[in-house]
């Protein structure tokens, strides 16, 4: 049991020093397809709304069932958009990145102090629920990771995408010489 919690600190602590800046850092070099991505959700979001006024006005009977699964999936749309949006913001997933990953820590030294100095009283409940809730925190940090790495590719995805529309599509994007 002594080796496992030595390798689970290990491992918590090089994601914490190692992985998590690393992609703190990805999302900063990625800022102009962080910029597009938000542009593009913010263009989305406004025409969901625009959309869904339009729909509600035109309240017709025969349109209804149509009406309501419409704004049913658009709804669903505009809320897929604010959650991609609020995944774009750096600050807050340094905050939801690190935030788990050092109470983590925090709760494996705890642990290992309970274990190690504080042998008078027998505080196996502590010890127990510190290691657990270390997990869960870890687990929740890993997630938060998952999340961060696939935002970031598909950031890269649509930047690729946008570089390649922009070669092929020259006369689109420059000025007119007038």
């Amino acid at each position: 049991m002594k080796e496992i919690i030595s390798i689970y600190s290990k491992l918590l602590i090089s994601i914490l020093s190692f992985i998590a800046p690393a992609i703190t850092l990805l999302l900063n070099v990625f800022i102009d397809g962080v910029e597009k991505f938000k542009a593009r959700n913010e263009e989305e979001i406004k025409q969901i709304e625009k959309i869904t006024k339009m729909n509600v006005q035109n309240d017709s009977e025969d349109f209804e069932k149509t009406i309501k699964d419409s704004l049913k999936s658009l709804t669903k749309n505009k809320s897929r958009a604010k959650k991609q949006l609020k995944l774009l913001n750096p600050k807050r997933q340094i905050l939801r990145l690190f935030i788990p990953l050092i109470l983590a820590l925090i709760l494996v030294i705890c642990y290992i102090y309970i274990k190690e100095y504080v042998k008078s009283i027998n505080f196996p409940f502590v010890r127990i629920s510190c290691l657990i809730l270390s997990g869960v925190f870890f687990t929740y940090g890993l997630f938060v990771l998952y999340q961060l790495f696939c935002i970031i590719i598909e950031t890269k995805r649509k930047l690729n995408f946008d570089t390649k529309q922009d070669v092929l599509n020259p006369a689109i994007t420059e000025t007119p010489n007038t």
